[in-house]
């Protein structure tokens, strides 16, 4: 197996196909790869990378230079993308070795975090990654929130207010 990188056209007839034949319906819509074409481009500073077996491109990868606030601190992110494997050559390791690859490069690059959409969590696992918990949202009435007691620690006997000072009950 040899790994190279491709550059935004060269992808169009190396790595599109196997990602188009995974990801999108089959036989393709008609004008998907002028669709393609068109949005080469945007695809000029990822990282793509294929693996090639016997000349003919068996899996693909690519890496989206993106930018992630973690914590308030604005992060170089590696968007992880297209992780896909022709049907004849899955179960070999070519997407284990594209992806480690594609991560020490990114990470080589200054990218100190990745983040994909995984179309099975448990594959991506093994390579650290983690599910987010859901975002839950809850709406409500205020009115229909019960009243709350409230207690003044000032107004009991020997407690400190606000200032400092100690009050006792009269």
């Amino acid at each position: 197996m040899r790994i190279r990188r491709v550059d935004a056209e060269e992808r169009l007839t190396t790595a599109f196909p196997v990602a188009a034949y995974a990801f999108e319906s089959s036989p393709p819509a008609a004008d998907r790869l002028d669709r393609a074409r068109r949005y080469a481009p945007y695809n000029e500073d990822s990282i793509n990378l294929i693996a090639e077996v016997d000349g003919r491109t068996v899996a693909a990868v690519a890496g989206i230079p993106m930018r992630q606030n973690v914590r308030g601190v604005v992060h170089r992110m590696a968007g992880i993308a297209s992780v896909s494997t022709d049907p004849l050559a899955r179960r070999q390791g070519h997407a284990r070795t594209l992806l480690t690859r594609l991560l020490g490069d990114m990470r080589d690059d200054g990218h100190v975090v990745s983040a994909l959409y995984p179309f099975r969590p448990s594959f991506y696992e093994r390579f650290g990654y983690a599910g987010m918990p859901r975002a839950r949202r809850a709406s409500f009435a205020p009115a229909d929130l019960g009243r709350l007691p409230v207690t003044c620690p000032a107004r009991s006997s020997g407690a400190r207010s606000p200032t400092g000072t100690t009050t006792s009950a009269t």
